[in-house]
C-alpha cells in the first residue's frame, strides 16, 4: 500500500514517538526537564518535516481512501498529544501532573497504533 518513502517517514515517527515514550515512562521525566523539551522538539520536528508532507497521489483509489482517514486521524492525534503536553507543563499539583502524564503515555501509544497500521 505505501511506497518507500511513505514506508520510512512512518518509521521514523515511530521511532521518535518512541523515545518519547520511554524517556518518560523509564525517567520519569518532569514537564520542564530540558532532556523532555529536547525530545518533544525533536518528534514535533519530525512530524512536521516527515508526516505532514505526505500525500497519497500515487496511491490507487481504494488505498488512498484508508490512508487518508487513518493519516488525518495521526494529524489530529498529534495536536491533542501537544495539547496535553500543554496542560502536564502547567499542572500544579503532583496528581494532576501523574495523570497528564498517563494521558499523553496513551495517546502515544494510539499514534504508534495508527503508524503501525501502515508498517504491518
Amino acid at each position: 500500500m505505501l511506497n518507500n518513502y511513505h514506508h520510512q517517514s512512518y518509521q521514523a515517527f515511530v521511532a521518535a514517538l518512541e523515545v518519547v515514550q520511554n524517556h518518560l515512562t523509564d525517567l520519569g521525566l518532569a514537564p520542564k526537564s530540558t532532556v523532555w523539551k529536547q525530545d518533544f522538539q525533536k518528534l514535533q520536528q519530525v512530524f512536521q518535516s516527515q508526516i505532514l508532507p505526505l500525500t497519497g497521489e500515487e496511491m490507487e483509489a481504494a488505498s488512498f481512501s484508508r490512508w487518508r482517514s487513518v493519516q488525518t486521524e495521526i494529524q489530529r492525534g498529534f495536536k491533542l498529544l501537544e495539547t496535553d503536553v500543554m496542560f502536564w507543563q502547567v499542572s500544579r499539583t503532583a496528581e494532576t501532573s501523574k495523570q497528564r502524564q498517563a494521558q499523553i503515555c496513551a495517546r502515544i501509544a494510539q499514534l504508534i497504533d495508527y503508524c503501525q497500521l501502515f508498517l504491518n
